[in-house]
């Protein structure tokens, strides 16, 4: 046990808040590919392509898949897009009146969202680090240089489609 608390107080003041950063981001690392991974119904793969109208090739042989690179953003729908179906219309009308009509918009509006904010919180945590390492700020300080960019970073798109 004194080893732990030596390695840990060896980093520094902020040594157990690294020491849990790392390790939430290593249980977000591992999580992730099973919360994406999504099971298909075979059924209800074969019902859409009954629906879906078919495009054929050069030679006669069917094109298996119509989309384009906008699908890229469609196995990650379920995690993009707003649950209520009230939000998802505000959303999307907020996009047309923006003249964003593409179909899918408002999933590339939240993963905007969504990136910018992630990557942004990790600058502000990065330079958070740096300032707690060189000087003395207080701890409102450091909350506020890690949180404020990622805030930025996520109400970045909702300022540039509502200008």
């Amino acid at each position: 046990m004194q080893a732990i608390k030596d390695f840990y107080t060896d980093l520094g003041p902020l040594g157990p808040v690294v020491i849990a950063g790392v390790l939430g981001l290593l249980l977000i690392i591992i999580a992730l590919p099973t919360m994406l991974k999504k099971q298909i119904d075979p059924m209800a793969k074969f019902r859409e392509q009954v629906k879906q109208p078919t495009k054929t090739g050069r030679r006669g042989e069917q094109n298996l898949r119509l989309g384009g690179r906008a699908d890229k953003l469609e196995k990650f729908k379920e995690f993009l897009e707003p649950k209520s179906e009230e939000e998802y219309s505000a959303t999307k009308l907020k996009l047309l009146q923006a003249g964003y009509r593409g179909k899918n918009a408002v999933s590339t509006y939240h993963f905007a969202q969504f990136a910018l904010g992630m990557s942004l919180l990790l600058v502000g945590v990065i330079y958070a680090l740096f300032q707690s390492a060189t000087g003395n700020p207080s701890p409102t300080q450091l909350a506020l240089s890690a949180i404020l960019p990622g805030l930025v970073g996520y109400m970045l798109p909702k300022y540039w489609v509502t200008k």
